[in-house]
């Protein structure tokens, strides 16, 4: 088997992985690490292509903000290794090179699906785990409609919500509004009309699970669209699928169903004013990446995590800017924002999905999240696959 088959089976393999979401997490007792069994996939790729390219994808002119953002929130973490103690470094440090796994994946797929001819073999695995991930997000929403005996795993109840194996609304519907933008594009291309039987049930999905950060940002991709690709019929039936969409989602007396809900809101201010906080402390270079659960626990009344209540918020906050704003400072996150438009200017689904994920962590930190990171990467990764086989 040579090194492209290779590379093509484990990517599959980390793809199903990917599809069981929190039920492949794999957490180490008494420790706030934890990591998931696709990750064991993505950094033997990423291994096998840095052996196998070397340094020839970092010399693409495009990626020089990606390397700036990481060398410089490397310079702010070791400036600010003097302020904690060796085991809340070695964390922040594992989380920073998690983060850069992401990257280099990114980096060094994109190069892979770039210059290999490919089979169809990887998009047939794509088409097999979107169905099992609508599959299962249907049979999670009518069968197991409240999370309420996962919470002394530090999991929110979410009732009468779609969360399916991912466990967070905001996470879930990122997933499905990516795999929906990426079989609409494939649609376009292609013409192949039976890519509707992925994208109307996705974009159901995507309403029931309540997300109102998801709502915002389908409309801004939606309008993003329209200024590309403008035609009137295409922006009537785009707000009348939209509208309908709001009117005829189901209706309860839960609050997390409550499209009007407050108390998400207030929380999430909450969550603003300790960031603002901390920030304070270093505005310049932050209090490095990734310190923010050791210095948001000073501002807790009461802490919410433990060995059997542990809390999957502390090491972050609702906006993926923040969490870049305070770890990196204003530096880091002009840094970032640079990084985020360069690569949205390498494609169109790039262009789509980092606008929608930016929309969504303005209120909930996906962009940073690794499934969203691994699934942007990755559905960019097959795109250049298909662009490259049709022009050969």
């Amino acid at each position: 088997m040579n090194k492209t088959r290779i590379i093509t089976v484990l990517l599959s393999i980390s793809l199903v992985l990917f599809s069981f979401g929190q039920l492949a997490r794999i957490s180490i007792p008494e420790q706030p690490v934890f990591f998931y069994l696709y990750e064991v996939f993505v950094a033997a790729v990423s291994g096998i292509l840095l052996v196998k390219y070397r340094k020839n994808p970092l010399m693409e002119s495009k990626y020089s903000p990606i390397i700036v953002f990481f060398i410089w929130i490397l310079i702010s973490f070791v400036l600010s290794l003097r302020f904690y103690s060796l085991e809340q470094n070695t964390v922040a440090f594992l989380y920073y090179l998690r983060l850069l796994l992401y990257f280099i994946f990114y980096v060094y797929v994109s190069y892979f699906f770039t210059h290999e001819k490919q089979s169809k073999r990887p998009i047939v695995i794509l088409n097999l785990v979107t169905v099992w991930v609508i599959l299962s997000s249907f049979i999670q929403y009518f069968l197991y409609q409240n999370l309420g005996n996962l919470a002394y795993l530090g999991w929110d109840p979410h009732l009468y919500r779609v969360v399916g194996l991912f466990f967070d609304p905001p996470v879930t519907v990122s997933v499905f509004l990516l795999l929906m933008i990426f079989y609409l594009l494939e649609l376009q291309s292609n013409h192949d009309w039976k890519k509707l039987g992925f994208i109307i049930p996705l974009f159901i999905l995507s309403f029931l699970t309540y997300s109102r950060g998801g709502g915002l940002a389908l409309i801004a991709v939606s309008v993003l669209y329209v200024i590309r690709r403008f035609s009137r019929k295409t922006v009537l039936i785009g707000l009348a699928v939209l509208v309908a969409g709001f009117l005829f989602i189901p209706k309860g007396s839960s609050e997390g169903i409550n499209l009007l809900r407050t108390t998400s809101i207030e929380a999430r201010i909450n969550d603003y004013e300790k960031a603002i906080m901390i920030w304070r402390k270093n505005p310049v270079a932050g209090i490095g990446y990734n310190h923010i659960r050791y210095e948001k626990d000073i501002y807790e009344e009461q802490l919410f995590y433990g060995p059997y209540n542990p809390s999957h918020g502390s090491t972050a906050f609702h906006s993926s800017f923040l969490v870049i704003l305070v770890t990196g400072g204003v530096i880091g996150l002009g840094l970032y924002i640079w990084m985020l438009i360069s690569l949205a200017r390498t494609s169109e689904f790039m262009m789509f999905g980092i606008v929608l994920l930016s929309v969504i962590s303005v209120f909930d930190n996906v962009l940073l999240h690794p499934f969203l990171l691994f699934l942007l990467f990755l559905l960019e990764g097959y795109r250049k696959s298909h662009r490259t086989q049709s022009s050969l």
